[in-house]
Parts: C-alpha cells; sequence; structure tokens
C-alpha cells in the first residue's frame, strides 16, 4: 500500500468482514487466511521533482511531446506510465479502458488515445 492509512483499512475490512485478527509477526502485519499468512507492506512512492522536471523539458521530451500532440491533433490523450509487473494493475487499466470504448462508443469513438508505456522492473524511465 501507499500509505499506512490503507493499510489499517484493509487490515480493518479483513477483520470486519471475514472476521480475522491481524498481528505483527517477525516485524511484519499481517493475517492468517486458509493456512496462508497474507502481510501487508506500506511503501511510500517517492520520486524526484528536480529530475523530473529536468527530463520533461528535456529536448528529446519536447520533440516527443510535439510528435504525440501532431499525431492526435483534436484527441484526448491518456498517457500512462508502467512497469512490467504482474501487480501493477496494467491489465486492469486496460479491461477499464476498453469498458469505458465499450460502453461510452457515441461518446468517445475516434476521439480517445490511450498511450500505455511499460518498463522493466529496476529501471528508471530515462533509462527505458
Amino acid at each position: 500500500f501507499d500509505l499506512f492509512e490503507y493499510a489499517r483499512h484493509f487490515l480493518h475490512c479483513c477483520s470486519r468482514l471475514l472476521g480475522l485478527e491481524h498481528r505483527s509477526r517477525r516485524g511484519l502485519i499481517g493475517v492468517d487466511f486458509n493456512g496462508r499468512r497474507v502481510n501487508v507492506r506500506c511503501g511510500l512512492i517517492g520520486f524526484d521533482v528536480t529530475r523530473t522536471r529536468e527530463l520533461r523539458d528535456s529536448q528529446e521530451v519536447v520533440q516527443l511531446k510535439k510528435q504525440i500532440a501532431n499525431k492526435f491533433e483534436g484527441k484526448t490523450v491518456i498517457v500512462s506510465c508502467d512497469k512490467i509487473d504482474r501487480l501493477s494493475g496494467t491489465s486492469l487499466k486496460l479491461t477499464a479502458f476498453e469498458s469505458l470504448m465499450k460502453f461510452s462508443t457515441s461518446l468517445w469513438y475516434g476521439k480517445l488515445v490511450m498511450v500505455q508505456l511499460l518498463r522493466f522492473p529496476y529501471t528508471t524511465y530515462a533509462a527505458t
């Protein structure tokens, strides 16, 4: 979870909905369910703001932005950058986009573009 508050909410839901008690074991907090231990981890997602601005303003990115703007002129563009990871949620995002296009065809058909960028885990965006 990104925030401890989200983890706490998840554990509270496990307690209320499933009757599970969470406890700390060897420095990890989690629940036991059907003979398996499910640990909860919190990890803040931080990024270097200065480096991000430098990349945004770099000649390469400015040129790429112009190319995308020209290619998709008059359309709404959704750009997403994710790492290739089964837990990243990319498949859910693509399913949601598919549903949006299926059920809102008259509103978005031909007007909406999704650009999905994927990177390998443990690499920076600048390296890909």
